[in-house]
């Protein structure tokens, strides 16, 4: 009797330690889900984040643009090579030249002095060094390869010209809708408007150089000429801001 009633005392016991541990459990995942702001009631949700797709290929207005301002890029390092080129041609030329005029004032000074006439064909040949030609023939090319870059580039201006004016007719606003980041398309075809003028000046002084410069004997004037061919007075530090502009406002940079 006595081992029975130790045996029911002793099974309440463990029956009311069991109750206890499952309150003190349930109370602290309570405070779990109370510390951390959630209903301890509400179902876990997956939520499914998506990727990010890739862009889609440009198309339109937005296609001519963008290789228009990649063909700048392309039209302009033509260029740069181009001017190296005629610099090192116009450089031969201008040490040809003054290599002639030094020769010609001492045969000058030597016939004054032994009063000897100088046979024509050698005054001839002494102003017009052996070679001559065929450097002249070299910068003439150089400068058509110019001129079919600057015409080139007057078709990307143009072609702009008429994006433009056709996103503004048949836009709903009345206005030109950025197709990148910032620039409308009008600002497009007014940059490639300055590039296209400062290069075209730039090609009329080349054009003159090429012209005369194996003509004149004036050192003064071959030395402005070498220098204006490396220079480019009409092609300013703009240039290159302006190009850089246009590449990163399309995404080539």
């Amino acid at each position: 009797m006595m081992a029975n009633s130790a045996n029911a005392g002793s099974e309440k016991s463990r029956g009311r330690i069991s109750k206890k541990k499952k309150r003190q459990s349930s109370s602290r995942s309570q405070a779990n889900y109370e510390g951390s702001g959630d209903d301890p009631e509400a179902e876990l949700v997956v939520v499914t984040v998506p990727t990010k797709s890739p862009s889609a290929p440009l198309q339109g207005s937005a296609r001519i643009i963008k290789d228009h301002c990649a063909d700048w890029h392309n039209y302009i390092d033509k260029w740069i090579g181009l001017n190296e080129k005629g610099l090192a041609v116009v450089k031969q030329i201008v040490t040809a030249k003054l290599q002639a005029h030094e020769s010609s004032e001492v045969a000058t000074m030597t016939e004054k002095a032994t009063n000897v006439e100088t046979d024509s064909h050698v005054a001839t040949a002494t102003h017009m060094p052996e070679g001559l030609d065929d450097l002249c023939v070299e910068l003439t090319s150089i400068y058509i390869s110019m001129e079919k870059l600057v015409h080139k580039m007057a078709a990307i201006t143009k072609h702009l010209q008429g994006v433009s004016e056709m996103e503004r007719n048949f836009s709903e606003s009345g206005g030109e809708q950025p197709f990148f980041q910032t620039w409308p398309v009008h600002l497009f075809w007014e940059t490639s408007s300055r590039l296209g003028n400062m290069y075209a000046k730039e090609l009329s002084l080349k054009k003159a150089i090429v012209e005369d410069v194996a003509h004149t004997s004036s050192r003064d004037v071959l030395m402005t000429y070498t220098s204006a061919w490396l220079h480019q007075p009409y092609i300013d530090d703009e240039a290159t801001v302006i190009l850089e502009s246009m590449l990163r406002e399309t995404g080539h940079r």
